[in-house]
């Protein structure tokens, strides 16, 4: 997998994940956030402490259309080269 870390593509990149989540722990995502923002990647993450795995959206979902419309809001207007 840290392989992957190197070849995955510079665009921006979002991260939503939660303190539940009994798949991917919080700190793994911000393992991952930190080594993509090492790389130059415009990095962005939101994190609850309540929602599964895969749960965000159905658990809240106005604060999870919030965080991803800001981000998708951001980077239309940001001149970003990959």
């Amino acid at each position: 997998m840290d392989s992957w870390f190197h070849l995955a593509p510079r665009c921006p990149q979002l991260y939503l994940f939660s303190d539940a989540d009994p798949v991917v722990t919080p700190s793994e995502v911000q393992r991952i956030m930190r080594i993509q923002a090492s790389r130059g990647v415009a990095v962005s993450g939101w994190k609850w402490s309540s929602s599964g795995h895969c749960q965000h959206f159905k658990q809240h979902p106005e604060e999870y259309a919030h965080h991803v419309s800001r981000f998708l809001n951001n980077v239309a207007l940001r001149s970003w080269v990959p």
